[in-house]
């Protein structure tokens, strides 16, 4: 039996909207010549089985339950120790491939580059349905990591065996496991390259203000756990950067609350999308 080339995992709960938007935007890897698998790992089979089962029956689907849920992190620890592919993607419910030629090519610079552990390129925000902006990484991957994030699971490719090799998702940080992980792979030496093609669309309509202050708080003690490991400049690199992170984020959501911030909304998204470099 031949092992596919690319395992897509994807975390849903209690979304079936989410999970067929998915679902809809990965359908033109189908005309493709990628051997990949579809892992479908499911919080709420009751409300989303309907969705899973309405896919091709062409589709290289795997369904995993994950019931009672244990949390997003956990279930994409789950998701990978059922993939077989070379590679592996998470993709969650809600999050889209942006576009089909970006990702034909992304995937075959990976490919190419068979030294490579870590592909990361730039993520479409999307809320309600409608486009934001896209974040980008910066042009190395501890730029990427010191003082704020600027990389995000849904436009990260790893080779599963490096994925394997640094271990799972430390399911302590509920909320930011992700970034956790990204200081594993930087500590354990992976070789990573960034890219600035936007790899996919996240859609950050679940986010409460509650979400993003528990966040801010995973945050701080990753950035505490990291600064144990790293050379002095770099740990006064990443406190000061963690520290203007941390205020521009505050600022943004209070503002935001306020009429002023609601007026100038429109502006703040047209300045995001005009900075955005690689």
């Amino acid at each position: 039996m031949t092992l596919p080339e690319l395992s897509i995992i994807t975390v849903s709960y209690n979304d079936p909207a989410g999970l067929e938007a998915t679902l809809r935007s990965l359908r033109p890897l189908e005309s493709t010549q990628l051997s990949w698998e579809h892992i479908v790992v499911d919080s709420s089979p009751a409300i989303n089985k309907e969705v899973v089962k309405s896919v091709s029956t062409h589709w290289p689907l795997k369904y995993v339950e994950d019931v009672p849920p244990q949390g997003i992190y956990s279930a994409h620890n789950l998701g990978a120790n059922s993939s077989s592919g070379k590679y592996i993607w998470f993709l969650n419910g809600g999050d889209l491939l942006a576009d089909i030629e970006i990702f034909k090519k992304v995937f075959a610079y990976l490919a190419e580059k068979t030294h490579l552990d870590l592909l990361c390129a730039g993520m479409g925000h999307i809320r309600h349905g409608k486009f934001l902006y896209s974040s980008r990484p910066a042009q190395t991957f501890s730029k990427s990591l010191l003082g704020a994030n600027r990389i995000y699971h849904p436009s990260m490719i790893y080779k599963k065996a490096s994925f394997e090799k640094v271990g799972p998702f430390d399911t302590q940080f509920p909320i930011a496991a992700d970034y956790d992980h990204h200081f594993r792979c930087y500590f354990e030496g992976l070789n990573v390259e960034c890219v600035s093609d936007v790899l996919s669309h996240h859609d950050t309509s679940g986010l409460s203000s509650e979400s993003y202050k528990k966040a801010l708080g995973e945050v701080a003690l990753i950035h505490q756990k990291a600064r144990k490991k790293l050379p002095f400049h770099l740990a006064l690199k990443d406190w000061v950067g963690e520290k203007k992170e941390s205020l521009r984020i505050n600022t943004i959501k209070r503002l935001a609350k306020t009429s002023i911030g609601k007026q100038a909304r429109p502006l703040w998204i047209w300045y995001k999308n005009r900075i955005q470099k690689f």
